[in-house]
């Protein structure tokens, strides 16, 4: 049980790093190309843009990777362990704790989510971003 504990964990942080390390590729070491893309418009035309503007698709491989990673369901049914993630409701300002089943990738993206970075994450009909 252990050891297939190690390896999860293992292939889990392996695979954040690649996406680091593709991201890392892509910009060169520098900010993300939408980050980039933001300054290089800010400069030109004196202002700053949100990440609607700039990842209008709101793109973010990190989601898919975490559903390819984590059982959600599986870990909402464990006794062993409770797992609680924290994210703040956009429209009151409150955090709000995700645990059991609506602990999801939704609710991690969420509690990841730099407002100034990322678009809010909808869970449920209400917007969620930075975790406390």
């Amino acid at each position: 049980m252990r050891e297939s504990a190690r390896a999860s964990l293992k292939a889990f942080w392996d695979g954040v790093v690649s996406m680091g390390a593709l991201q890392t590729r892509i910009s060169q070491g520098q900010q993300s190309p939408g980050q980039q893309l933001s300054d290089a418009l800010a400069g030109f035309c004196g202002k700053s843009f949100s990440p609607y503007q700039t990842n209008p698709l709101d793109i973010n491989p990190l989601k898919n990777f975490l559903e390819r990673q984590i059982d959600f369901e599986n870990l909402a049914s464990f006794q062993g362990v409770k797992v609680f993630v924290l994210a703040t409701k956009v429209s009151t300002g409150k955090a709000e704790v995700f645990t059991g089943k609506r602990l999801t990738a939704q609710a991690v993206m969420a509690s990841a989510c730099l407002p100034t970075v990322f678009q809010a994450v909808e869970i449920e009909g209400e917007h969620y971003w930075d975790g406390g």
